[in-house]
């Protein structure tokens, strides 16, 4: 945190307990503003930026593996056409149901407390 704070030349105490450093980060306001960000607060949402290289963490990587695996095991008997191709992913994308969407989140839910408890993160 320390080594982010220096490198974007942002102020704060040296002898900064983990907490205060945290306090110094989470009132940063950030420098890129992305049309995502604005739309998403014009109704009311706000969108979580997740950290690389942490894709466990996202419950959405789950769901993009089960697509990827489906699509696999479909496309081999698919013509190679664009039109079939785009179709053939439009119904994969269509097998992950909710209760698959829910499933992943409690799982990533699972992981990120269990991440929490061990402190490994």
């Amino acid at each position: 945190m320390t080594a982010y704070l220096n490198k974007n030349r942002i102020d704060y105490q040296p002898k900064a307990m983990k907490d205060q450093i945290w306090e110094t980060l989470a009132n940063r306001q950030p420098q890129n503003r992305y049309h995502f960000d604005l739309y998403a607060q014009h109704h009311g949402h706000w969108g979580l930026r997740l950290a690389p290289h942490y894709c466990h963490f996202n419950a959405i990587e789950m769901a993009w593996l089960e697509v990827k695996r489906n699509y696999d095991k479909i496309i081999p008997r698919t013509s190679s056409s664009p039109n079939d191709i785009s179709a053939t992913w439009q119904n994969v994308i269509d097998q992950v149901r909710a209760v698959h969407w829910n499933n992943y989140v409690k799982h990533t839910n699972k992981i990120i407390n269990c991440a929490w408890e061990n402190k490994k993160f």
